[in-house]
């Protein structure tokens, strides 16, 4: 079994061409959306969405604020009721 390609990740590659890699690090050089007629990479996507709602993470915010803010904003949403 191969270790991940990307330097200093020491995960275990599930992904072995074009070269292995964990799921991570494949997802970040080559997952895309196809979105409003363009292909536009996943975690560019993902930040955007969540900027766009006002739950990207604020520079003086601690992940446990963070996450408590996006689990109240996820319980007052429509598309969960």
């Amino acid at each position: 079994m191969d270790r991940c390609s990307e330097q200093e990740c020491r995960r275990w590659a599930t992904i072995l061409i074009p070269m292995p890699f964990c799921d991570r690090h494949w997802a970040e050089r080559f997952s895309t959306q196809y979105y409003d007629g363009k292909h536009i990479p996943f975690l560019k996507l993902f930040k955007d969405n969540l900027m766009k709602r006002g739950l990207w993470k604020k520079t003086e915010e601690s992940r446990e604020q963070w996450n408590e803010r996006c689990e109240t904003a996820a319980k007052k949403s429509k598309l969960l009721k």
